[in-house]
């Protein structure tokens, strides 16, 4: 039988079937594999790539809310606040002598510049300081002067426009919304602005005007700076020498008007004489008055040489206290470098107790406790440069420079204003200037030279010269008064001029209208004949060239290099201002209803300050309007004339005298303020003479100066 072969397989193909197909099985099983393991990967990765997202979406969220936090807080946080939140901090110290640091063996060692780095090592930020406080006898006057020539801050009037137009939203508690802010937003906004501003005033301010010039630097201070802190300085010489100054007469005020504006006062001579008393909140203690009272040899109560317990107590508190006055001032009064030390750490421990607080800032709306301060938030001063310069003694400035500009103009000239521009200055009429060594005498007209305003002498005892802010008058008004012309009695004295300020019209002290009037100040021509000024203050131009005709009529050939020097004829200078015979003859017969003698004129001229005097009284015109200081001045000094014409034979020959020949400062005929009455208050008790402050303000300076 046949066998078929068509249904037989070679078993060799088979096996090579099942190897190809197991190959085949293996190959697809490792590519799907590999193509899982690649899907797998690149899900990973895109796995990986949202999750960065996310987290980087969050950490930038995180970022942005940090970012929005440190906004708020530069924008909102008060001066205590930002050291809390380590940002950096601006600093301004306004005040006298005592500010300025009188008494330190140089500048670093002063209270202010220990302070600084003080704060900046503890809390680790950046601390900004200004010091604009005037040394020697500059008070509230110059306080106020020098704070209104500080530029505003920034931020009362950009945050204005910005939610003026919506840019941004203030809370009701006034606090700033971060939302819209940037870095170089915030920066603007802090441009010129202080956190904290220390005021040390009161020492050298008679008590009738102390309370004037005190709340108009407070009031400043809120004006020109958003959230400006303030930390009110009560001088350790109202406790540790009272007889010096009028820091212990102006206690009251100084606490009063510190109250009104939210300022904390700290009172250095408690801290300095009873820091247990201080640190229970006592504003006055028996252990300070006692220990004072033993310093000044007057003894103590009997109870403290009692040998009760509790006498033997006091007794040991008693000479605590006096051994910190010798310890840290000099003689009681300003502060060594000791005492600069000890006030710097009194000022560090009360700001980290109000840091540790987070003390905030009071933004309240606060109302004037004297009206008439309103006045002073005019302000306007005129640099040295903006004053047209006549002679070697001689400044002028013109009507016409005497009026509101547009603010924009870039002149130097500093404003603070509330009229338009067009108005013209009126008010009082201040001098900055530098007293030079010895006597000073500095006198101000008005218009042609003739018309007396105001006249300022000093002494300066010093070997250097000394700055020197001061009022001269008040009631000008460029309007009616027009030019103003200012003259020193040599040209040291005049190469000392800073500026001239005005402010607005409030009353000043009847005494600085009993001064000693002159027939005139001004520029002459070498013949001694009177040059007109323009009303830009600058000589007419018309008797410009006929002073020059005249000059060349009267020079002699060959001769040209000997021509007479401006001011030796009688025309300016010390001789100026006493004129010559002919101009003091001529002002006698000009002057009319005179009704006070030089002896008079010169009595009034020994008052004070001028507190409790009626100054109403012959300043006044039938209409009840004010007069010009000329009419003022000239009701007051009916013999002045003759006194002049008295003196034209020695003037006479002074005018022919070299300048080193003349008396330094002296303006011959010049009432003299005796300074060896000693001023009584109404306690009764002694005030040191002049004299007597001089000497220790003198041994001061030695100090200084042998320690430097």
């Amino acid at each position: 039988m046949r066998s078929d072969k068509r249904g037989s397989v070679n078993p060799g193909l088979l096996k090579a079937g099942g190897v190809v197909l197991a190959v085949l099985i293996v190959g697809a099983t490792g590519v799907v594999l590999y193509h899982d393991r690649q899907t797998q990967a690149a899900y990973q990765e895109w796995a990986r790539a949202e999750n960065k997202k996310v987290f980087d979406q969050a950490t930038q969220q995180r970022l942005s809310d940090q970012q929005l936090l440190s906004l708020e807080r530069q924008l909102n946080d008060s001066f205590y606040q930002r050291l809390q939140d380590k940002l950096p901090v601006r600093v301004l110290v306004v005040g006298d002598g005592y500010g300025a640091g009188m008494g330190a063996s140089q500048a670093a060692r002063s209270w202010a510049q220990r302070l600084k780095a003080s704060l900046a090592m503890k809390y680790g930020v950046t601390v900004e300081l200004t010091n604009v406080s005037l040394s020697e006898q500059n008070g509230g006057f110059g306080a106020w002067a020098s704070l209104r020539q500080q530029p505003d801050g920034a931020a009362t009037a950009m945050l204005a426009e910005m939610v003026g137009d919506g840019r941004v939203e203030v809370s009701k508690d006034g606090t700033i919304s971060a939302e819209g802010w940037n870095n170089t937003m915030s920066h603007a906004f802090r441009k010129d602005e202080y956190d904290l501003a220390i005021v040390s005033l009161g020492m050298t301010d008679d008590p009738s005007q102390f309370p004037t010039w005190y709340e108009a630097v407070l009031r400043g201070l809120r004006e020109k700076y958003r959230q400006c802190s303030v930390i009110s300085l009560l001088s350790s010489q109202a406790l540790t020498s009272p007889e010096l100054g009028f820091a212990d007469e102006n206690t009251e005020t100084l606490r009063t008007i510190s109250k009104q504006y939210h300022a904390d006062v700290v009172n250095v001579g408690m801290e300095m004489l009873d820091p247990e008393g201080a640190g229970k909140g006592a504003t006055t203690s028996e252990i300070a008055q006692k220990a004072v009272a033993m310093a000044a040899g007057s003894g103590a109560d009997g109870a403290v040489a009692s040998a009760t317990e509790e006498a033997d107590d006091a007794d040991g508190q008693v000479k605590a206290a006096q051994a910190a006055i010798q310890k840290y001032t000099v003689e009681g009064l300003y502060l060594n470098d000791a005492g600069q030390g000890f006030l710097a750490d009194t000022l560090q421990k009360f700001i980290d107790q109000k840091v540790a607080n987070a003390q905030g800032y009071t933004a309240d709306e606060v109302p004037l406790l004297d009206p008439a301060v309103e006045a002073l938030d005019e302000f306007h001063y005129i640099p040295v440069a903006g004053l047209n310069r006549l002679n070697d003694y001689t400044y002028a400035l013109g009507k016409n420079q005497m009026r509101l500009a547009d603010d924009s103009a870039d002149d130097g000239i500093v404003r603070h204003s509330e009229h338009v521009a067009g108005d013209f200055f009126r008010g009082i009429v201040g001098v900055d200037y530098m007293l030079a060594s010895g006597d000073n005498d500095l006198y101000i007209a008005t218009g042609d030279g003739t018309k007396p305003f105001g006249r300022i002498t000093a002494n300066n005892p010093y070997s250097s010269s000394t700055r020197s802010v001061v009022p001269v008058n008040d009631h000008f008004s460029a309007d009616r008064d027009g030019n103003l012309i200012i003259s020193f009695g040599t040209k040291e004295q005049a190469a000392g001029l800073q500026g001239i300020l005005f402010g607005g019209d409030l009353e000043l002290p009847a005494a600085l209208d009993d001064f000693k009037t002159v027939a005139y100040v001004g520029p002459t021509d070498e013949n001694g004949k009177r040059l007109p000024l323009d009303e830009d203050g600058r000589i007419a131009e018309a008797a410009a060239e006929t002073a020059l005709e005249a000059t060349k009529a009267t020079e002699k050939p060959g001769r040209t290099g000997d021509k007479q020097k401006p001011g030796t004829a009688g025309q300016t200078g010390a001789a100026n201002l006493a004129g010559g015979a002919a101009g003091k003859a001529q002002a006698g017969s000009d002057k009319s209803g005179e009704a006070e003698g030089a002896a008079q004129s010169g009595d009034a001229a020994q008052s004070t300050n001028g507190a409790g005097t009626d100054r109403t009284k012959g300043s006044k015109t039938s209409d009840g309007t004010d007069k010009p200081k000329s009419e003022q001045a000239a009701d007051k000094n009916h013999s002045a004339a003759s006194t002049e014409a008295g003196t034209a034979a020695s003037s006479t020959a002074a005018e022919s005298t070299t300048e080193a020949d003349k008396p330094h400062g002296t303006i011959p005929g010049v009432v003299e303020i005796p300074a060896d009455d000693p001023r009584e208050t109404s306690e009764g008790k002694h005030v040191l003479t002049e004299e007597e402050r001089l000497a220790i303000l003198d041994r001061i300076k030695t100090s200084e100066a042998a320690n430097g």
